[in-house]
């Protein structure tokens, strides 16, 4: 595993060392001297780590469905924090793309788009 392809993102600002974002990497940056290292879709814009990078290219990131999330969490009456749905839940949240949260946010789904909201939040898309 290396940091193109353990799917986080890399980017670090100056002074921080060793607090590197963390978020999902939507992109894999290469240096020109072939060095390679995963970005979300904020830090590739406006990353200070991200700026020495010459190439990208878009890593292929897992599709959420808001109709599937509706018709498997919908119905949900109660969610127990950090009981195994909860789990699945922040899983399926934390791996999705900025663009998928924003959609899944305004799907009006019980629990499900409060948590996203809440990642949209830490993400910084709102």
């Amino acid at each position: 595993m290396s940091y193109a392809t353990d799917g986080k993102c890399h980017n670090a600002e100056p002074g921080t060392y060793g607090h590197e974002c963390g978020k999902p990497a939507t992109w894999i940056g290469t240096k020109s001297n072939g060095y390679r290292s995963g970005f979300c879709d904020h830090c590739k814009e406006h990353g200070w780590e991200a700026s020495d990078f010459v190439k990208w290219e878009r890593v292929a990131t897992t599709s959420v469905n808001v109709e599937t999330l509706r018709r498997e969490f919908g119905r949900l009456k109660r969610l127990q924090p950090g009981g195994p749905i909860y789990r699945k839940l922040a899983d399926i949240l934390d791996n999705a793309s900025d663009e998928a949260l924003l959609e899944i946010k305004d799907a009006k789904i019980p629990f499900v788009s409060a948590l996203a909201l809440n990642r949209c939040i830490l993400r910084n898309l709102i």
